[in-house]
């Protein structure tokens, strides 16, 4: 329905009014009534549209427009109604006039722009920075030369929408980048780190976890619930129920805790014992879920159990020292004729057994049982070694292969070679000035011979003495009884030999 000059009577009734009432004859378009066909025919288009649409008629663009553009006219509105474009827009000329002058002149066929921008002021004197999809088309009138009379605007604001996602671009983008800090902190860590949603589904993991598991990657865990994969069994083998781990009663009921006696398993089959820490995941006052963070303590448990072993030996070792000492004292006792010969023999074992000890010391927390630093010719070498030379001159000879000693065999067998030693530094080879003895070994079939020959010093009966002292005793009580072996004396006239031999392994011990 319209009025008698076009103006849609359906239009908001303000600008209905305003289009009515306006004194047309004092603008470039002339009386209503003089306005071509095409003219009224335009505003009463725009007029029964709630889009945001105006007209720009004649060479002037005399500007007509809708209730739906008066959000984009601001404060010139409605100021701008019957105004030559140039007049109402002075700000956009330089972007926008040539699109009009190409149009009315035929030269173009319209003009699209998406998210245009334009520097406009709108609001008195302030400048804004704007964006609009726009549409230019041409209007056809067959009363002006050209054939155009105008041009029709179909116009939408996209500013808010434009900043909305340039702001929202920039949420996923510090987003994306926090994501990518919290992702490399977590990866850098060299803690474990999963979370799992109340459920027990698995909802994030750092490298660390992966790797611990044997889990090639991230999809091999995310959205997975893992309790029956990777905690299912308690370190006795029984089965250990989701509704009893501390990690799934956590996600459930916002409870923590703080295990470490317990495995976790990995995606082999294969256990390892863990420590772990397991924390609520709150998130604006709802339970999410919960965190969890392990490491893999099997070096810990192996110091704790070398730990343990060395405190044992430790203890063994003291005490079969003090009895070892109590034996000595008392057989010493025996045989010594004065307290100051006693104080000497006492004086020359306990030596001997302290440089057995410094050989045993470096072995005293390897409870792997791997390899031996402790060998048989460095054994004698340091037990001998006080009477090694006189005045530069040898007065030992050293042949045989390398044999190693495990630390309970060198206390026993640093005391033989010792007795051994002091017997004939009192009464044999090495009490003499050239006198020397040679010391050989060898392994034959798996038992340890060895030879101790003295050369050099007094001549000796060839019959044995009637009483045997705490030297003898000593040596025949652990060679014999300690490694299983035999041991001879022959009294010679050369010097004194002395035959040895028990099986290889004992020396192992």
């Amino acid at each position: 329905m319209t009025d008698k000059a076009g103006a849609d009577t359906r239009a908001p009734a303000e600008l209905a009014a305003l289009i009515r009432d306006k004194d047309w004859s004092q603008t470039p378009l002339g009386p209503r009534e003089a306005w071509s066909p095409a003219l009224s025919m335009m505003v009463q288009l725009i007029m029964a549209s709630g889009f945001p649409m105006a007209v720009r008629w004649g060479p002037q663009f005399v500007m007509v427009y809708n209730d739906g553009y008066r959000a984009i006219l601001g404060e010139k509105y409605p100021w701008a109604l019957g105004l030559p474009f140039d007049v109402a827009w002075p700000e956009v000329q330089s972007d926008l006039r040539p699109l009009h002058d190409a149009i009315l002149s035929g030269e173009s066929p319209g003009f699209f722009g998406e998210d245009f921008p334009l520097r406009i002021q709108r609001r008195g004197d302030r400048w804004e920075d704007a964006k609009f999809t726009i549409s230019y088309s041409p209007v056809p009138d067959n009363t002006t030369a050209d054939g155009i009379g105008g041009v029709l605007i179909t116009v939408v604001e996209t500013t808010d929408r434009v900043l909305a996602e340039k702001s929202l671009r920039a949420s996923e983008a510090a987003l994306r980048q926090s994501e990518d800090d919290l992702r490399l902190v977590l990866n850098s860590a060299t803690d474990a780190i999963y979370c799992i949603d109340s459920e027990g589904t698995t909802t994030r993991c750092n490298a660390a976890f992966l790797r611990m598991l044997g889990i090639a990657n991230e999809s091999g865990a995310i959205g997975k619930k893992l309790h029956g994969v990777i905690h299912h069994s308690h370190p006795d083998g029984t089965p250990y129920p989701k509704e009893d781990c501390p990690i799934y009663q956590s996600a459930r009921s916002g409870t923590t805790a703080h295990v470490d006696r317990e495995v976790f398993f990995r995606f082999d089959g294969t256990a390892f014992p863990v420590e772990y820490w397991v924390a609520p995941i709150i998130r604006d006052g709802m339970l999410q879920g919960a965190v969890c963070t392990f490491i893999d303590i099997t070096e810990r448990r192996r110091a704790e159990e070398r730990q343990s072993l060395l405190l044992g030996e430790l203890n063994h070792r003291v005490k079969n020292l003090f009895a070892l000492i109590g034996s000595m004292i008392t057989l010493s006792a025996r045989s010594a004729a004065s307290p100051k010969e006693l104080a000497a023999d006492m004086r020359g074992r306990l030596d001997a057994l302290a440089m057995a000890h410094d050989l045993v010391l470096p072995h005293a927390g390897d409870v792997s049982g791997a390899g031996h630093s402790t060998t048989l010719a460095e054994l004698l070498a340091k037990v001998l070694s006080p009477y090694g030379s006189e005045k530069g001159a040898a007065r030992f000879a050293l042949h045989g292969p390398a044999v190693g000693i495990g630390p309970h065999a060198v206390t026993r067998f640093a005391l033989v070679l010792h007795e051994l030693a002091t017997n004939s530094a009192k009464y044999g080879a090495l009490s003499a000035f050239d006198g020397i003895v040679h010391v050989t070994w060898a392994d034959l079939n798996g038992q340890l011979v060895m030879k101790w020959e003295e050369r050099g010093g007094p001549r000796l009966s060839e019959i044995a003495p009637p009483k045997s002292g705490f030297g003898t005793v000593l040596a025949h009580h652990s060679i014999k009884g300690d490694f299983g072996g035999s041991l001879g004396y022959n009294w010679n006239s050369q010097g004194l030999v002395v035959d040895i031999a028990f099986p290889m392994e004992r020396l192992d011990d």
